[in-house]
């Protein structure tokens, strides 16, 4: 039981600190010019896309055993998105 703990917080602490990782980088790019936009919007794609996987994992074992449906919505959204 407390290995199912650590484990659960331990997925939250990493993807949380991530996904709010990016909102320094987010803050300042209304007063950057159009170089450091660019430079930071990598940076923030970055930080963001290492944690999707985190955040995949979460959600499959926060579902309600339909694994295959979790993952199919957010790799959908995914590409979906980045199109």
């Amino acid at each position: 039981m407390a290995a199912r703990l650590a484990t659960a917080l331990a997925a939250n602490t990493s993807s949380g600190a991530r996904f709010f990782g990016v909102l320094p980088f987010t803050l300042i790019l209304p007063y950057v010019n159009l170089f450091w936009t660019g430079v930071l919007s990598v940076v923030i794609g970055l930080i963001l896309s290492s944690a999707f996987a985190a955040i995949v994992v979460f959600a499959q074992e926060t579902g309600s055993g339909k694994v295959g449906m979790i993952s199919g919505l957010f790799f959908g959204f995914a590409f979906g998105v980045a199109e």
